[in-house]
């Protein structure tokens, strides 16, 4: 695979869009940003390329990116940030062992607060009392419907509360 150097006028053009506070801080991508938040960059005959991606390569004075070690990791979290200092090589295992670390995989910090049981969840209409009173009350003949417009949920959800899909741990 050939691969086209970094010209002069690229590294100009990328400089342009590089918010450089300090030497130690992130240096923010002020181009254009994917829908997911990296940096990218026209550059090498019109081909599109990742800001950070690019960055490293600038930096480390190399046109390509050994094989095996594809991807260009971001220490720092910040998906716009292109300081060389913030950029290592890796590979994609690498990649997921530094989001599982962080706590930044579907069961980090954010996916457990999702999963919080009965009154803890964050979104809860319903004690874990009301709950055995609907259960105890639809056990005794009263409709779903007139529970639910008394505790304001739908029949669906008096249902699976009185099948037991839902509130399991009461």
């Amino acid at each position: 695979m050939f691969i086209i150097p970094i010209s002069a006028s690229d590294e100009i053009r990328f400089w342009k869009y590089v918010s450089k506070p300090s030497s130690t801080t992130c240096w923010l991508w002020t181009g254009g940003l994917y829908r997911h938040g990296y940096g990218h960059f026209k550059c090498r005959g019109n081909a599109d390329y990742y800001a950070h991606r690019f960055s490293w390569e600038l930096h480390n004075k190399s046109d390509i990116i050994p094989n095996g070690n594809s991807k260009i990791l971001h220490t720092c979290d910040v998906r716009n940030c292109v300081n060389p200092e913030h950029l290592v090589l890796g590979t994609q295992a690498d990649n997921m062992q530094d989001m599982y670390a962080k706590g930044r995989d579907y069961k980090g910090p954010r996916y457990w607060l999702h999963r919080r049981q009965g009154e803890g969840h964050p979104l809860v209409q319903l004690t874990d009392q009301s709950v055995r009173d609907i259960r105890r009350r639809a056990a005794a003949g009263e409709t779903q419907q007139k529970l639910a417009d008394e505790y304001n949920v739908t029949q669906a959800h008096i249902s699976k509360i009185v099948r037991r899909v839902t509130w399991k741990h009461i």
